[in-house]
């Protein structure tokens, strides 16, 4: 029933007027920082590194979304039995110098960013408002950080924590996603409905899914990006003039002027020019 409801949901969207926005769909998501490659990152606890996923794919999640978008690029920074404080600490110092670690735990040039974590709180102050508290942080400071150097932030979403099977957690963690949910906004978006996950795809430990679990998780991230997430990297990248290119990269990428879709005039759109001809968009002698 839960599939039917995001296949109408998705179908309504991909049917609704396109809003003025471009460079080249990848996968059919926004490449947001226009830089020909999308970049989907996801940091977070042990649900991050796949645990509890016996499938011979393995990788959980992430790996599923890496076949469901086989040409983005995908990365993770996965921080098993975490806490979000923790975690927040962890990325203050790490963010900065990812460019230069691991490939597969830079976060920089990401187009969209999935963070999940939360759930390990409960082996520290059990306190929900704190945990909210700092997922919001954590969406503060990658927000910042990752648009240093004037690169475009990542589109960033927050997972609602997956249900749990022990008896003892399930109080926690309900009151984390209830919490999420009351204070969902732009600083604080919780749009990636795992907590839709049905228990009965929890693995034998009671917290992690099961490989089928995990599949199911992908799917609920696929629907996020193929809808709220679309639409909110759209809002961002805007095309007022039409011609293919980002407003917002015109003059500082391209040279390009945003309010002209010809801006040498020569009978070529910038957008064309850019992507499809490597043309000079701002030379009338160089075009097609």
């Amino acid at each position: 029933m839960r599939r039917t409801f995001f296949n109408l949901i998705l179908s309504a969207f991909l049917l609704a007027p396109a809003a003025a926005f471009s460079c080249p769909l990848i996968d059919g998501l926004v490449d947001s920082n226009c830089d020909g490659v999308l970049k989907i990152g996801f940091a977070g606890d042990s649900f991050v590194k796949g645990v509890g996923d016996r499938s011979e794919l393995g990788g959980g999640y992430v790996s599923r979304i890496a076949e469901l978008y086989p040409n983005a690029v995908i990365v993770k920074y996965p921080q098993p039995g975490i806490a979000s404080g923790i975690l927040l600490s962890r990325l203050i110092r790490k963010v900065p110098r990812m460019a230069s670690g691991p490939a597969d735990r830079d976060l920089h040039d990401t187009d969209v960013l999935i963070i999940d974590v939360g759930r390990n709180d409960y082996w520290e102050d059990r306190n929900p408002p704190n945990t909210v508290g700092n997922i919001r942080r954590i969406v503060k400071f990658l927000t910042a950080a990752l648009a240093n150097n004037g690169q475009t932030p990542p589109v960033i979403a927050v997972t609602m924590l997956a249900p749990t099977n022990r008896a003892f957690q399930a109080p926690f963690i309900s009151a984390v996603d209830s919490l999420l949910v009351k204070q969902r906004s732009a600083s604080l978006p919780a749009y990636v409905r795992a907590d839709l996950l049905r228990n009965s795809l929890i693995s034998r430990d009671g917290l992690h899914p099961n490989a089928l679990g995990y599949a199911d998780l992908a799917q609920i991230i696929k629907t996020y990006l193929e809808t709220k997430g679309l639409s909110r990297a759209r809002a961002i990248c805007r095309d007022n003039d039409n011609d293919g290119i980002f407003d917002k990269f015109e003059a500082s990428k391209f040279g390009t002027n945003p309010a002209l879709a010809d801006t040498d005039s020569d009978g070529y759109n910038d957008g064309d020019e850019v992507f499809t001809h490597d043309t000079d968009p701002t030379d009338p002698n160089s075009h097609p």
